[in-house]
């Protein structure tokens, strides 16, 4: 499910993007975004998920946005709720699992 986020920084009026609602920053330059990007393949593919390189125009709002000081750096957007979360992977065996480490804005 897709939805609208407004967000806004600094001085800059409200923009709406249309975001899934996990969010992955990266770079290709990463092994450990690829390893992320290969573990979250069918996420990405359904259209759930959507990684964007650090170096990307959308890339470089969320790290300004949300202060990034590494990557892979996962986002869960909560819209329902209007919440935004940082999440981390657990690995649970054959599968995975995000959990939230905290809330973010």
């Amino acid at each position: 499910m897709r939805n609208k986020l407004r967000y806004s920084i600094g001085e800059r009026s409200l923009f709406k993007i249309d975001l899934p609602s996990i969010v992955i920053i990266g770079s290709e330059y990463c092994p450990a975004c690829e390893d992320l990007k290969e573990l979250m393949e069918e996420e990405l593919e359904s259209g759930k998920a959507k990684f964007f390189d650090i170096n990307s125009t959308m890339g470089k709002v969320f790290v300004k946005w949300a202060n990034i000081q590494y990557i892979p750096f996962i986002i869960i957007l909560d819209f329902d709720n209007e919440k935004i979360y940082e999440a981390e992977v657990k690995d649970v065996g054959e599968e995975f699992e995000l959990v939230i480490k905290n809330e973010l804005g």
